[in-house]
């Protein structure tokens, strides 16, 4: 799912700033950029195909995938700093 992003700062490199596999987590990550007004995308989460399993060459596995929050990098410190709460909690 992606928010929108600032058009006049598109030509910027998106950044990672939190990375979990709770989706749960990632979405509260994107809900506090958000409320400060930074925009994001969420990469990774749930993939799977009909079958419900995501493939990997010719392994089959769970469908879960890392989940990764990016925003423009001239965010990214603003950012890191809102989830640092987030990230200590998620670790735990």
């Amino acid at each position: 799912m992606m928010s929108t992003l600032d058009s006049q700062k598109l030509n910027e490199d998106l950044v990672p700033v939190f990375r979990t596999s709770d989706e749960t987590a990632a979405a509260v990550a994107r809900s506090i950029l958000e409320e400060a007004g930074i925009s994001c995308t969420v990469k990774g989460g749930f993939m799977s195909d009909v079958t419900g399993i995501s493939r990997l060459g010719t392994v089959f596995t769970p469908g879960i995938q890392p989940v990764a929050v990016y925003v423009l990098e001239s965010d990214a410190e603003e950012a890191s700093l809102l989830l640092e709460e987030l990230r200590k909690e998620s670790s735990q």
